[in-house]
């Protein structure tokens, strides 16, 4: 049973600490640190380290597509990205696992970008393992999860 009682998710917050959305920066510009993490096939039988960006303007993961073809990640459909300049540019996007902070794997969509392109860790990535990122620290922190 669902309740709209805060009681539990109160009891369980430190007195005093903000209360910091997964998957959003605080103290700072997005973009400004990068990280270390694990990129999983599909399966979970072959990975990868590599460090991105962080990035929470950006919805989605984005790795050279090189890197993904050595993970035998597979293109499941072309989207559609508006760029900054306002046009209009596709991309295939694929189903991988991301490891970040020690979590278990988990499923995310990955932008094949064009070899040499900067990774990114976008906002799905930190939402998924409950984490946020500290821009002033320059470090991933427990994000909280909502519905």
């Amino acid at each position: 049973m669902v309740s709209n009682d805060d009681t539990d998710a109160e009891r369980k917050r430190v007195p005093g600490e903000p209360m910091i959305l997964a998957g959003s920066t605080i103290g700072g510009e997005p973009g400004s640190f990068s990280v270390d993490f694990r990129l999983w096939d599909d399966d979970r039988t072959t990975s990868v380290e590599l460090t991105g960006l962080v990035d929470t303007r950006s919805i989605f993961t984005h790795v050279p597509e090189d890197v993904l073809d050595e993970l035998d990640v597979k293109k499941w459909q072309d989207r559609d990205f508006r760029q900054p300049d306002g046009s209009i540019q596709s991309r295939p996007v694929g189903l991988a696992r991301i490891e970040l902070e020690g979590e278990t794997p988990w499923h995310v969509e990955v932008i094949f970008e064009p070899k040499g392109s900067t990774i990114v860790v976008g906002s799905i990535a930190l939402t998924g393992a409950a984490l946020a990122a500290d821009a002033g620290s320059k470090r991933l922190v427990p994000g909280i999860l909502t519905l």
